[in-house]
């Protein structure tokens, strides 16, 4: 994909000039508001646009639809052919844009080739034709084949004995209806881990999180992705206890965050200025105060429904009646990933 890095697609960040270039990771951000999923396509409604697809990531599924001005890309070149025959997107490794408010995606980058990541969970025996099953970032454990055929490698040097791979970082691709392997190769240095957020530090570029087997302290540079509930969002809006699976790389030095999900908390509070107020969606976009940690976080997106409560000055409202500018202190919660307002209080306008 045109804007990643040469590298296999793992979810990290670190540059290797010699992995193939199918999978690579993109380092631009999206504009504020905007949703990003990377996963896997679990399932696609129609072999006709518009079509719906479920997309499925660490931290759950999200249905999108496709339209005809969804952008259909492969590694990063235009492929009019998936937007004629959209089921060819089953089972493969996207990256998807879309907006939160409608679920309509603006752009399917798909990898040209079926693969997948994560630790070696089981091998089947040391040597070839043998199974080898990883946690696979998407879809739970994945049995894959090896034969004689298979181009296997560990740190680049190239494998006889498959108990080299074992509890290893290793990508994977493979043929998705035989599952047999034609590439298995280490990650030297990449690891992903899942866990809970403990705190973050933007000023220090720091986030620690609490896991299995204890907490761990990561670098997250300005390239770092991170999203909240497929949102594009900053380190500062990163709050304790939330959920997170993070891709990130060992050489030298304490450990560097390359992709960052976090999933947002039941109950979380939003409070800032409205900058946008949709009628049609039933969304409203709010720029949080600044975080505690000095930066400036990215605006979120919410949705109001029949059920959420919004007040205006001491009186009942309607979403009707909230200006741009007012500040507003918002009760979210999630229902099928999309964020939910069920509380909306908010004051005159400031602006």
């Amino acid at each position: 994909m045109s804007t990643r890095y040469s590298r296999p697609w793992t979810g990290l960040l670190i540059v290797v000039a010699l992995l193939p270039a199918a999978g690579r990771v993109t380092t631009a951000r999206a504009d504020g508001g905007s949703g990003r999923i990377l996963g896997v396509v679990a399932a696609v409604a129609q072999n006709q646009l518009p079509t719906t697809v479920t997309i499925n990531a660490d931290l759950g599924s999200v249905v999108l639809t496709l339209t005809s001005d969804t952008a259909f890309l492969l590694d990063g070149a235009a492929a009019p052919s998936l937007a004629d025959n959209p089921s060819q997107l089953a089972g493969r490794f996207v990256d998807v844009r879309f907006d939160p408010a409608t679920n309509i995606a603006s752009s399917v980058d798909v990898d040209a080739k079926f693969q997948d990541s994560g630790a070696v969970l089981a091998i089947s025996r040391p040597v070839v034709p043998a199974s080898v099953t990883i946690d696979s970032a998407f879809a739970g454990p994945l049995t894959i084949q090896v034969t004689a055929a298979t181009d296997v490698t560990a740190d680049f040097e190239e494998v006889t004995d498959l108990n080299a791979l074992r509890n290893e970082m290793v990508w994977v691709a493979y043929d998705p209806t035989t599952l047999v392997a034609s590439q298995v190769m280490t990650l030297p240095g990449d690891l992903r881990l899942r866990g809970r957020v403990v705190a973050a530090d933007p000023d220090q570029f720091q986030l620690t999180v609490s896991t299995a087997s204890g907490e761990v302290a990561l670098i997250v540079q300005p390239f770092t992705i991170i999203t909240v509930d497929f949102q594009d969002a900053e380190l500062g809006e990163l709050l304790p206890n939330q959920e997170v699976v993070i891709d990130y790389g060992e050489d030298e030095g304490p450990p560097e965050a390359g992709i960052i999900r976090a999933r947002a908390l039941e109950g979380t509070s939003v409070s800032g200025s409205v900058s946008k107020v949709s009628l049609t969606s039933q969304t409203l976009t709010i720029a949080p105060s600044a975080s505690p940690g000095g930066g400036k976080p990215k605006s979120r997106l919410l949705r109001v429904n029949a059920g959420t409560r919004i007040w205006l000055n001491g009186r009942r409202a309607t979403l009707g009646r909230i200006a741009r500018g007012t500040h507003v202190d918002a009760q979210v919660t999630l229902r099928n990933g999309i964020p939910i307002v069920r509380t909306l209080v908010a004051g005159r306008a400031r602006w």
